[in-house]
C-alpha cells in the first residue's frame, strides 16, 4: 500500500507482522519494483498516514486512499495498559477502587480475577467501559493506541 508520496518518490507499506509494520521509502516505482528501497521505518500500530508523515522528512504528501488515523488494537498487554495508567494519573488502588465497586458479588470477582491474572487487557471486554468510566477515561480507543505504544 502506497501511504505518501514525494515527487516521483514512493513510501510504500511492505510488510504488517503483529501490528508491527515497516515502511520503505523508494526514489521511484522503477526503485519500488527492484526492491531498492531507499530508507526503511519501523511503526506500531495500524499503518496510517499521520504517523509516517511525522517520520518522514519534510516534503512528503500522503496519499489520499491510505488511512489516516491509527486504529486500536483489540488487546494490550497487562503491562502496557498498567503503565498507562500510571502515566495518566490513575493508581492501581485506583482500578481496584473501582472494581471494589461493582455491586454483583460474583462479576466483581469474576473481573478481579481478569485484571489480577490475565496477560492481555482485551478492547472489547465488556467490563471495560464502565471501568473506565469509573476512572475518568474518555478516549479508551485512544487509550488503547498510546498504550500499545508503550515498550
Amino acid at each position: 500500500m502506497i501511504i505518501a508520496r514525494k515527487e516521483s518518490a514512493l513510501a510504500v507499506v511492505v510488510s504488517i507482522a503483529d501490528r508491527v509494520y515497516s515502511v520503505c521509502t523508494y526514489a521511484d516505482e522503477t526503485a519500488y519494483r527492484s526492491s531498492s528501497p531507499t530508507m526503511t521505518y519501523t511503526f506500531v500500530g495500524t499503518p496510517n498516514v499521520s504517523s509516517v508523515l511525522a517520520a518522514l522528512p519534510s516534503g512528503w504528501v500522503g496519499e489520499p486512499t491510505a488511512p489516516a488515523e491509527p486504529s486500536p488494537p483489540p488487546s494490550v498487554t497487562a503491562w502496557q495498559i498498567r503503565r498507562w495508567l500510571l502515566a495518566n494519573g490513575h493508581s492501581l488502588a485506583d482500578v481496584s477502587a473501582a472494581i471494589a465497586a461493582i455491586p454483583d458479588a460474583t462479576l466483581r470477582e469474576s473481573v478481579m480475577v481478569d485484571w489480577e491474572y490475565a496477560p492481555y487487557v482485551e478492547r472489547s471486554h465488556p467490563m471495560l467501559p464502565p471501568l473506565a468510566a469509573a476512572l475518568g477515561v474518555d478516549d479508551l480507543d485512544a487509550a488503547f493506541i498510546e498504550a500499545e505504544q508503550i515498550k
